[in-house]
């Protein structure tokens, strides 16, 4: 076909970018003819510049900065355009629509990412989320001929986002990754088996994909739930993850009601106005984006320490200690419960009476309190660098004073920061009530479990398989964000620690 022109990876093997790369399947739906290969389909999140203008540490770096507590990028195709060149030398392209809320917040915290490790961005264009197809020369109707210049909508999850680097390409995993139905019942069915400490076996495969094949054939019925209960066989694992969910569930909702009334006491429009007074730094250089980007920062988290004499710090700062306060004495009960399994008590436990034991000289300890001074004083600095980033980049981009506004509200009532803070300190709390207990108790060895899930990553699956530790050898944990491992006892804990909550059955 005259004037088609498929565009060689080697061309671009001087340029840089940060994309998002669709799965291969999809990517097959949407490849034409004559055009990029599909493995080269991409859509550009930010053109960095040629290699001689940056370094792949500083994009890697900037990408690592915006994925914790991110979700993958639910997307739709939406349909077709053709853009033409810039003079009737070049060539047009044809792309494929890309419709998403989340790219467009994804892209300006990438930018400001960017900002922070003092990559330059040209922005003379808008962003049209696209991926390019074809290039044509400009009198080429392309392989539609005269047909319908049409594309069905194709939905998709870009997983991952990519460093584009010359010809290397790099993919960093986005924190939380949503799953098509069918998966996502696979994925029930088996987080119930393994939930209750059961191993990999052909009967749990087979119920698996059982599972996945009614999802298949019903879809959007909610047979998720039922699944969790299909695949969920009793036992003091399923009860010790489950209670530590909703543990984590119910601290998340009381910290994040407290910070909102918070949150309500930061004068946001005396803040942007010292932002944008701030702003006459500008001169368009790296250097003085930075630097207003420190002072910015400054700002929010000096308005933000303002408010640490008020109720509603109080109330946010209880909600956090009593949440490190009740992970500590779930992990202890837990390890207690552990134990009279071990010993083959099959009665039963009594878990809340074990945890209100714990909890009652746990509250208020000065460690406790520390913990939440810790997590929340995190949160501050967090939440003022995201938020000085985002409004040093809409300040470039000169979005009128009503806007940034609301931009700074909506960025100090993002959970992203807090929820991460606040999750590390229960987790911290959990496992170390379990490792300190193993210590009272004389022990030497401590293993580490994980979840079992398909959700577990490999990270948390070779630590697990690398146990037991010598006590005082153990890892940390949690080992990440979200990491859902904890600690087990080499064996059982001595009796006085767990016989008076026995329910029953076997003593």
């Amino acid at each position: 076909m005259t004037g088609q022109r498929r565009v060689e990876e080697g061309e671009y093997s001087t340029h840089t970018m940060i994309a998002l790369y669709p799965d291969v399947d999809v990517a097959e739906q949407l490849a034409v003819d004559g055009g990029l290969d599909v493995g080269d389909l991409h859509v550009t999140v930010v053109y960095t510049g040629r290699t001689d203008q940056v370094t792949s540490a500083q994009l890697s770096a900037a990408v690592e900065d915006v994925l914790p507590g991110r979700a993958a990028i639910r997307a739709r195709v939406s349909g077709l355009a053709r853009f033409s060149g810039a003079t009737s030398d070049d060539l047009d392209v044809v792309v494929a629509l890309i419709d998403s809320p989340d790219l467009d917040d994804l892209r300006s915290d990438v930018l400001a990412a960017l900002a922070e490790h003092d990559v330059d961005v040209a922005r003379t264009h808008g962003f049209v989320p696209h991926l390019s197809l074809l290039y044509l020369a400009a009198d080429d109707p392309g392989p539609w001929g005269e047909g319908v210049f049409r594309q069905e909508p194709v939905d998709t999850v870009f997983t991952t986002l990519a460093v584009k680097y010359g010809d290397e390409r790099t993919e960093f995993g986005f924190d939380l990754a949503p799953a098509s139905e069918l998966a996502a019942t696979m994925q029930a069915f088996v987080e119930g088996w393994t939930a209750a400490g059961a191993g990999v076996s052909p009967r749990m495969v087979a119920g698996a994909r059982a599972a996945a094949a009614v999802a298949e054939d019903h879809p959007g019925d909610g047979l998720l739930e039922a699944t969790l209960k299909l695949g969920h066989l009793d036992g003091v694992w399923a009860t010790i993850f489950d209670r530590r969910d909703q543990l984590h569930a119910d601290t998340l909702a009381a910290v994040l009601k407290a910070w909102s009334g918070l949150i309500g006491g930061v004068d946001v429009g005396a803040l942007v106005g010292d932002a944008e007074d701030a702003a006459a730094l500008l001169d368009g250089t790296t250097e003085t984006r930075t630097a207003l980007v420190t002072r910015v920062a400054g700002y929010v988290l000096a308005e933000l320490r303002s408010l640490q004499h008020t109720p509603s710090w109080t109330e946010l700062r209880d909600a956090v200690a009593a949440g490190v306060a009740a992970a500590h004495a779930e992990g202890m009960v837990d390890a207690a419960a552990l134990s009279a399994d071990k010993a083959g008590h099959t009665g039963g436990f009594d878990y809340d009476r074990a945890h209100a034991d714990a909890l009652a000289g746990t509250l208020g300890r000065d460690d406790v309190l520390a913990a939440a001074d810790t997590a929340l004083h995190a949160t501050l600095n967090g939440v003022s660098n995201r938020v000085a980033r985002r409004l040093v980049a809409a300040l470039v981009d000169d979005e009128p004073t009503d806007q940034l506004t609301d931009r700074v509200r909506d960025d100090l009532a993002d959970e992203t920061v807090l929820t991460v803070e606040v999750a590390n300190a229960l987790d911290v709390a959990f496992s170390g009530a379990v490792w300190a207990l193993a210590l009272r108790a004389g022990m030497s060895m401590i293993a580490l479990v994980t979840a079992g899930d398909g959700k577990v990553c490999q990270r948390c699956v070779d630590a697990e398989d690398a146990g037991p530790y010598a006590l005082f050898d153990a890892p940390i944990l949690p080992l990440h964000y979200g990491c859902r491992c904890t600690f087990d006892t080499a064996g059982a804990l001595p009796a006085a620690l767990w016989t008076g909550y026995l329910l029953g059955g076997k003593q």
